[in-house]
């Protein structure tokens, strides 16, 4: 395994999620861009661009060789919630940079009401600084997106990277799941209200699709 699976969850979470980066760049900066691109929803130069003769502003120098200047702070997420004040903290981590970006990793998608709520309170503090969130769930799409099943230098990585996510149940499966739940006399009710009811010391775990089980089939 090239990521690690062990200890201190939220830190490895991180720290496997940069080194997926970094290893991206080492590959390819035009490749990490498209990544980086495709997440943020943002168009980033990531590395340094040459140009020649370009005019400046008294002369026309022979050649300039030049590099955007962005920061994205990342606050991830596993178990936790994301907290207004402990991204407010992140917004001092940003200097005079031309591209701000306070990006929120976490499991679940935030719905369009905690993005509003995070983005208001964190332009009110500081109208330079984007906020963005993002899933593992984006992340691991996005590579199967841009990188193809012949680029082996990298493929590895990005494959055990997906599979780490998988494996650490950062890709929630509950919108594929099917809960089959057996039914009697209060099938009708169940199926006319759309309403399943059970004793409280059942634990369920999450699903979308809720199956009613009656004379042997759902």
């Amino acid at each position: 395994d090239l990521f690690l699976r062990y200890s201190s969850y939220e830190n490895v979470v991180t720290n496997n999620t940069l080194q997926l980066i970094s290893r991206i760049y080492g590959y390819s900066p035009l490749k990490a861009k498209l990544f980086l691109d495709d997440l943020l929803e943002e168009d980033l130069d990531v590395g340094i661009s040459i140009y020649q003769q370009s005019k400046g502003k008294n002369s026309i120098p022979d050649g300039f060789i030049t590099q955007q200047s962005f920061k994205i702070v990342i606050e991830a997420k596993v178990t936790a919630e994301l907290y207004i004040d402990q991204l407010l903290r992140h917004v001092d981590s940003f200097a005079n940079e031309e591209i701000k970006i306070l990006l929120a990793l976490t499991k679940e998608p935030l719905t369009e009401t905690q993005k509003n709520k995070y983005a208001k309170a964190i332009l009110e503090k500081s109208p330079g600084v984007i906020f963005k969130s993002i899933t593992y769930e984006d992340i691991c799409q996005s590579l199967t997106q841009i990188f193809k099943n012949y680029e082996h230098e990298v493929f590895d990585i990005l494959t055990d990277y997906i599979d780490y996510c998988h494996e650490s149940g950062l890709i929630p499966q509950n919108q594929y799941l099917l809960r089959i739940v057996p039914t009697g006399s209060s099938y009708d009710l169940n199926k006319k209200y759309s309403t399943y009811y059970h004793p409280a010391y059942r634990g369920y775990a999450a699903h979308t699709y809720r199956g009613l089980y009656i004379w042997k089939s759902v």
